[in-house]
């Protein structure tokens, strides 16, 4: 496939995930990056992203996906507005994320791998967040949240809800 049969990935985009891999001694190192601009770009990787990226690397496209896949902070489908995660790891199962998780999905009225109807959540799970000693853990965009309840989590998602749908979110 040549530049000129791109359909996702722009030849500024390309030139980008090429200058990438130009700073690294291992090129293939730039995956994780070129991942990340491809998604800043779009809100996620598509598959046909995917198939331009190993194009551009050089690689099979199962290794593009085994690579995204892997990481929870990559995306192969669109995700809300904002990414709720919540941590199922021993420590949190053990102090409450399942029945956390359980209040969640009921609340927003979706299950764990879905996006709520005005698009502003994603709800995930993740099987370790890192942040044993506060579990339960749950992670939104990129904030932890330890030591979560229904009520602390009630009180954050409608705070979020409220914010994102008024219009008047902080600048992360």
């Amino acid at each position: 496939m040549s530049i000129g049969e791109r359909k996702i990935i722009t030849k500024e985009l390309e030139t980008r995930c090429r200058s990438l891999m130009n700073r690294y001694p291992d090129f293939h190192s730039a995956l994780i990056p070129a991942l990340w601009l491809v998604q800043n770009e779009f809100g996620h990787v598509s598959t046909e992203a995917m198939e331009e990226l190993a194009d551009i690397f050089k690689i099979p496209p199962g290794h593009v996906e085994s690579v995204l896949s892997f990481y929870t902070m990559l995306h192969n489908r669109p995700v809300g507005k904002h990414l709720i995660q919540v941590c199922r790891s021993i420590s949190c199962m053990l102090n409450g994320s399942d029945e956390l998780l359980a209040e969640i999905e009921n609340y927003l009225g979706v299950k764990a791998g879905e996006t709520t109807s005005d698009g502003v959540f994603t709800l995930l799970t993740a099987e370790c967040i890192g942040a044993c000693g506060g579990a339960p853990v749950l992670q939104l965009d990129y904030d932890y949240h330890e030591n979560m309840d229904w009520d602390k989590t009630k009180l954050l998602l409608e705070r979020v809800r409220n914010e994102t749908l008024s219009g008047t979110e902080r600048n992360k």
